[in-house]
């Protein structure tokens, strides 16, 4: 073969390595075929709005939203309108209202305490999953209907009444709401009579609470 048809042969050959994902050196007689350079490798697989995956391309879940409770009554560290207190003659509870929290919830649960001297006002569990707020005035009763049926109210300080009874101190103390996320449609080993202090172990102390969060208020007479 002559030199120029050895050439041309070499040229034709590049061509076709490089249509193939080839790079050809050259076209002269000591002239080399050499791969052509990695264009950086596999790319990151990324979710359909840029964010990283954990499985080659599956988006990542997001992590659940926070857990918040408010209330439309007040505001965190206000005080207490006198209409959820004792200063009322019907000592109704205030309105209650969250958002967020872990996917997995089965319940929720609501203890309310005076943190001047530990003392629990309220207790209020076995709430469904799909409730989202309590209304002003909760019944004064063990066992709810309509809504909020299968939840479960234990007797308050005064050791007859079920539900709620609201802030009485002779001097101002804090008073804070604590929502539970439970992972428990019914909290268990309760009996049908528990007391405050057993349906909050039985969140705590039962590993029961998946997620929580507080409102808090002041009051005096």
């Amino acid at each position: 073969m002559n030199t120029r048809t050895g050439s041309f042969t070499r040229c034709l050959a590049a061509f076709v390595f490089a249509s193939l994902g080839v790079l050809s050196v050259g076209c002269g007689d000591d002239d080399t075929i050499a791969p052509m350079p990695d264009s950086g490798g596999a790319r990151d697989a990324t979710t359909a709005d840029g964010g990283a995956s954990d499985d080659g391309g599956a988006p990542v879940d997001a992590p659940a939203a926070a857990l918040v409770l408010t209330s439309s009554a007040f505001e965190e560290g206000a005080r207490f309108p006198d209409l959820y207190t004792c200063a009322s003659t019907t000592d109704t509870s205030p309105p209650l209202a969250w958002t967020g929290g872990p996917a997995e919830t089965q319940s929720w649960a609501i203890v309310f305490t005076d943190r001047d001297n530990a003392l629990i006002h309220w207790a209020i569990w076995d709430i469904p999953a799909g409730v989202r707020a309590l209304p002003e005035g909760v019944p004064n009763v063990r066992d709810l209907d309509g809504e909020l049926a299968g939840a479960r109210q234990a007797r308050s300080f005064d050791g007859s009444t079920y539900g709620f009874l609201g802030p009485c101190p002779g001097e101002e103390h804090t008073y804070e709401f604590v929502l539970y996320a439970v992972d428990a449609a019914m909290l268990p080993d309760l009996g049908p009579d528990p007391s405050r202090e057993a349906v909050e172990a039985a969140i705590l102390g039962g590993g029961h609470s998946l997620a929580s969060a507080s409102l808090s208020g002041t009051w005096s007479p």
